[in-house]
């Protein structure tokens, strides 16, 4: 399903789904390293879309150097991970803004501050990037608020 097969509050749930689900990886020490939209799942069901986020043959131990080495597009991964540098949870946090600004760009406008994390998810600098937590509870309010 594309994102534009999509509403943009479905957009947005799945978006929160997936940080929900990086969350729980980041608790216990991993980063998916390769969140992008081909990664992930998602049914329309009773309860209102639902997202799986899949592939984790990439994924590794925070602060494991990752070879990242990738013939395809790469757009989605963070820079840290493509220089072969210690990979931390801002790796996700900058996949998350690529993910972000897709669906901006594809579906909706979104609300100036979940675009401000935006453009320090995508930071070089992966200590400038703010938590999922932030632009999970960005989204969360809008979504209940009027759109």
């Amino acid at each position: 399903m594309k994102s534009e097969d999509l509403s943009p509050r479905e957009n947005l749930r799945i978006v929160t789904q997936v940080c929900d689900t990086l969350d729980r990886m980041h608790a216990q020490g991993w980063v998916h390293v390769d969140v992008k939209t081909n990664n992930i799942c998602v049914q329309r069901t009773r309860r209102g879309v639902q997202a799986k986020l899949i592939d984790f043959g990439l994924a590794v131990p925070e602060s494991h150097r990752y070879n990242f080495e990738s013939q395809n597009e790469c757009w989605h991964v963070a820079p840290e991970v493509l220089l072969n540098e210690p990979v931390t949870s801002a790796a996700d946090f900058f996949s998350v803004g690529r993910l972000l600004q897709e669906i901006d760009a594809n579906v909706c406008d979104l609300n100036p501050l979940i675009r401000m994390w935006i453009r320090e998810a995508v930071s070089a600098e992966p200590t400038r990037r703010l938590d999922l937590y932030v632009v999970s509870e960005l989204i969360t309010r809008m979504l209940y608020s009027t759109m």
